[in-house]
């Protein structure tokens, strides 16, 4: 089996077209999996225009128009699946963050919507929430500045992404990873969880 790459900058709608096409044209596709996404820890007065819409554009459109450019292909085959990876920080606002959060909030409603309208399809739709995860050692050092909240929430990629994989494939519209941390952010009102979290990226941001 082979693995054919494209590298190819997200936060520029006209790339998306051109790799979705070029996909299209070259591939049966059976699974998709929307995994690229942009965080990012700053004051908001701080951002600059390009910082805001690169994360809009990564985050938000280009999931939007992968997803819709591949969808003809994926209802060709016979079963076909698409995993959108969306975040923890999607059922929070967190100050700090700002832009990030609210657009994990928009993969996750995008997610469920598209899973309903595609119901009656060959093309099953999911979702992921994962937590921070240790992708390399100035992530984790970053996340461990936020305090004890940072370490325990901490994930590791591999099994984050073998467990989203046997839940898609079983038909999981919603993955949860990490049950305890769903738990808390479903229990704690908004007015506890919102300036903790804020908290603790204020703490990161100091460090």
């Amino acid at each position: 089996m082979k693995a054919r790459y494209y590298e190819v900058d997200l936060s520029v709608n006209e790339n998306v077209m051109k790799l979705a096409e070029w996909i299209n044209r070259s591939f049966d596709i059976h699974i998709l999996i929307n995994n690229a996404g942009l965080g990012g820890t700053k004051k908001f007065t701080e951002a600059t225009p390009d910082y805001i819409n690169t994360i809009l554009q990564v985050n938000v459109m280009a999931t939007s128009l992968m997803t819709h450019q591949l969808l003809p292909n994926l209802l060709k085959q016979p079963k076909a699946y698409i995993l959108n990876v969306s975040s923890m920080a999607a059922f929070s606002p967190i100050g700090f963050k700002t832009v990030y959060p609210a657009s994990k909030t928009f993969i996750h409603s995008f997610s469920r919507g598209l899973h309903e309208e595609l119901k009656d399809t060959n093309v099953f739709v999911s979702v992921v929430n994962p937590g921070a995860m240790k992708t390399n050692t100035d992530v984790c050092k970053r996340i461990e500045k936020q305090g004890l909240l940072g370490k325990l929430t901490l994930l590791d990629p591999d099994n984050v992404a073998s467990y989203s994989i046997r839940q898609l494939f079983k038909k999981d519209s919603v993955i949860m990873v990490n049950p305890i941390s769903w738990l808390v952010m479903k229990i704690v009102p908004i007015w506890i969880k919102l300036p903790l979290m804020t908290q603790a990226i204020k703490r990161e941001i100091e460090a």
